[in-house]
Formats: C-alpha cells, sequence, structure tokens
C-alpha cells in the first residue's frame, strides 16, 4: 500500500501542476509534475506514475522540451499498455500527436491522433476532441476536404451528446475552415449558428468572440453593416464582462469600419476611446496614433495627421518595429510635400531609407527610392531623381514586375528631359 503521507503530497503536486497549466505557467507545471513522477516511482503506482508521467509530458511540450516530452509520453503509453488501460493509452497517444505537430512532424502526429481514435471508442465526446484536433492539423496543411470530415464528424458525435458547448465551438471551426478555403458566406452561417448556441447557453464570453469572429466574416463579404452590427454586440458584451482589452480592440475595428463606410466623426470616436483605453500600452497606442494620422489626413486635417504620425513614430521606434517606423517616417516626408517642404519632405524619406535598410524591407526600400526620384524630378534635380529611380526599379522588378513597367517609363521620361537639356 502507498505511504499516505506521498499519496497527499503526490495529488497536491498533481493539482499543482493541472493549475500551473491553466495559467500558462509552464516552468512551474513541469517542476510540480517532476517531482510527482519521482513520488510515483517511489510509491510502486503504476497506474499513478502513468499519469504523472502524462500530465509532466504535456507540460514539458508546451514548454518547448519536446525530447524531454516524448520521453515521458512513450514510457505513460508503455505502462498504459501493460495495465490495459485504454484511456490511457489514447491520452498518451494523443500527447505524442501534439509532440510530433509542435516539430512539423505532420505524417506521423496524424498517425497518432488516428490511434488514439481507437482508444476513444467507449468515450465518444474524448473521441469529438480528438476529431477536432486531427481537423484542426489537417485545415493547418490546407487539406480542406479531411478537415471538414472530421470537424463534421465530431459535430454529430457532440449533437448526439446533447453537448451544446461542444457544437458550437467546433461550428466556429468549420467557419473557419469554410473563410480558409475562400467559402466566406458559408462561414458566416457557421458563425451565426454558433452564435445562436453560446447564447442559449448564455455564455457570454464565447458569444462575444464569436460575434467579432462574424464581424470579421461580414467584412470579407463586403458588407460592412453588418460587420459594425456584429462588432457592437460584441461591444456591449465585453462591456458587461469588464473586459477592457477586448473592448479595446473591438472599438478599434468599429473604428476602421466607420472609416470605410465614410462615417469619420464616429472613426474618430471609437480610435480615441480604444486609444485611452492602451495609452499605457506603447504597440497598441502606436497602431491607433498611424489610424488617427490616416483618419485625419481624409478629413485634410494636416496638422492633426502630423500631431499623431509623429506619435506613431515615437511609439513604434520605442518598441522596435522597424518596418512601421520606416512606414511612418515615410507617410511624415508626404505630409511635408504636401506643405511645400520639400527640403524636410527629403530628409523623413532619407531616415526611411536607413531604417528599412535596417530592417531588409525591399518593398519600404523600392517605395522611398520612387518618391525620393519623383521628388528629385519635381526640383529639377534630374541626376538624383535618375540614380534613385533605377534603384527603385531594381526592388520593382523582383517584388512587383507590374508596377515596374511604370517606373521604367518615369526613367524614360527623365532621361528624355535630360537629352533636351543637353541638346539645347
Amino acid at each position: 500500500m502507498a505511504d499516505a503521507g506521498k499519496l497527499i503530497e503526490w495529488s497536491e503536486l498533481m493539482k499543482a501542476g493541472a493549475q500551473g497549466l491553466e495559467d500558462e505557467r509552464f516552468a512551474e507545471a513541469c517542476r510540480a509534475f517532476d517531482r510527482a513522477v519521482e513520488l510515483g516511482r517511489q510509491m510502486g503506482q503504476q497506474e499513478l506514475l502513468s499519469f504523472s508521467l502524462r500530465m509532466q509530458g504535456m507540460a514539458h511540450n508546451r514548454l518547448g522540451n519536446f525530447a524531454l516530452a516524448r520521453k515521458a509520453l512513450s514510457e505513460s503509453l508503455g505502462l498504459a499498455r501493460q495495465a490495459g488501460n485504454l484511456r490511457g493509452q489514447g491520452e498518451a497517444l494523443c500527447g505524442l500527436a501534439n509532440v510530433a505537430y509542435a516539430l512539423d512532424e505532420t505524417a506521423v502526429a496524424e498517425d497518432l491522433f488516428h490511434e488514439a481514435l481507437e482508444m476513444f471508442v467507449e468515450d465518444r465526446l474524448r473521441k469529438a476532441m480528438v476529431l477536432c484536433d486531427l481537423g484542426v492539423l489537417y485545415c493547418n496543411a490546407s487539406r480542406w476536404e479531411k478537415a471538414s470530415t472530421s470537424y463534421h464528424q465530431a459535430l454529430v458525435i457532440c449533437r448526439e451528446l446533447k453537448e451544446k458547448h461542444g457544437e458550437a465551438e467546433i461550428l466556429v471551426m468549420l467557419g473557419e475552415l469554410s473563410r480558409r478555403r475562400g467559402c466566406l458566406e458559408e462561414s458566416a452561417l457557421y458563425l451565426k449558428d454558433a452564435s445562436m448556441v453560446f447564447a442559449t447557453l448564455q455564455d457570454w464570453r464565447s458569444l462575444a468572440s464569436t460575434l467579432q469572429y462574424l464581424g470579421l466574416a461580414y467584412h470579407d463579404l463586403g458588407d460592412l453593416e453588418k460587420a459594425s452590427e456584429s462588432h457592437r454586440r460584441a461591444l456591449a458584451l465585453w462591456l458587461d464582462l469588464g473586459e477592457t482589452e477586448e473592448v479595446a480592440l473591438v472599438l478599434f475595428a468599429l473604428g476602421k469600419l466607420a472609416q470605410a463606410l465614410d462615417r469619420l466623426e464616429e472613426a474618430e470616436d471609437y480610435f480615441l476611446h480604444s486609444l485611452d483605453i492602451v495609452k499605457d500600452d506603447p504597440e497598441a497606442s502606436a497602431y491607433r496614433h498611424q489610424n488617427l494620422g490616416n483618419l485625419y489626413l481624409l478629413r485634410k486635417n494636416w496638422e492633426k495627421a502630423e500631431e499623431n504620425f509623429k506619435a506613431a513614430l515615437d511609439l513604434f521606434t520605442r518598441t522596435g518595429k522597424l518596418e512601421r517606423t520606416g512606414e511612418m517616417l515615410e507617410t511624415l516626408g508626404f505630409l511635408q510635400e504636401i506643405a511645400g517642404d520639400s527640403k524636410q519632405a527629403e530628409s523623413y524619406y532619407l531616415q526611411a531609407l536607413q531604417v528599412f535598410n535596417s530592417s531588409g524591407s525591399k518593398k519600404g526600400l523600392g517605395e522611398v527610392y520612387r518618391t525620393l526620384g519623383l521628388l528629385y524630378e519635381e526640383a529639377g534635380r534630374h541626376k538624383r531623381a535618375l540614380e534613385n529611380l533605377w534603384r527603385a526599379l531594381n526592388f520593382y522588378r523582383e517584388l512587383n514586375p507590374g508596377d515596374a513597367l511604370q517606373v521604367e517609363k518615369e526613367i524614360q521620361r527623365i532621361s528624355r528631359r535630360i537629352r533636351r537639356e543637353r541638346s539645347s
């Protein structure tokens, strides 16, 4: 018989490890399960040891310790087979499948999930969960038909068992699958059905998330009014739940939708409210300032546009977002061109080149070299214009052959002008 004190300690460690997994404190979970495995060996309790090893493997997998995870799960599987424990075998196989999937061993993971399904003949709900895991694997591999088959098999099981929450979650997965396949109307229908089930269950958190997905589906369909309505419903729920981070995200999305619908004052309100919530988050604030800058550009409020782009520039620089930093410098250069200050515009563009060069952004370099070329042409500095346009052309030919033709025409135009000036 196992020592009572060790059994109690083992139980407490397993609880602590499970809580660590739930809270995504994976290092703590690993330490708890490592100790639980030691106790399982000391007590000589094979069933407890197998369970401890399985949980240890899951924790190490989440922490990225794949070799340790595979070792623990393989031992757990062996013990479960010795004991004839089908559920233990199935769980260990699923764990091994997840390790293989994390290591991009997709074929191995697929085989392991299928083997696990054979272990859950009696536990149909767990079988549905494994089918969903298979669906995710197939979906990420763009094997759409197999993904659809797996999800629908899981959906049938949940409906037969009257597991409404599982049904709704699978409907969301089917919505995502349809969106990735380009079947946008079908995606919206699945998400709408999922919303209705979550509403029936009064699962307001899941309903809010699904309404956001539904809003994105309507946006992709081009129905911006329905997209806005769906996001507003989500906003009301997140406000009731007191989830300020989600509120900020939905306000931001509503701002973009209002801007697309040419309701610019409404968009401004949404962006400002969202910015106020995330003001202590530099990166999130930077994106809000960028969108406010674009909004004020549309309204031809150059002063506020510049103010927000400069704020975004400072925040993107501080957070190390080089691509965005370069974009803000480029935009500020454009604003200076509008203001008629070509010298200041040139300064911003040259800074943007330095940033894009540091980030390795060929697209950014190509666009700024072209902009500089046209700026120099306007100033009558034709040699400098040609130098920059030729540099731009090299990038355009590599990344955007369609627009390269236009750059070639610009080079030809300036070249003709130089020849005329030389002959006159």
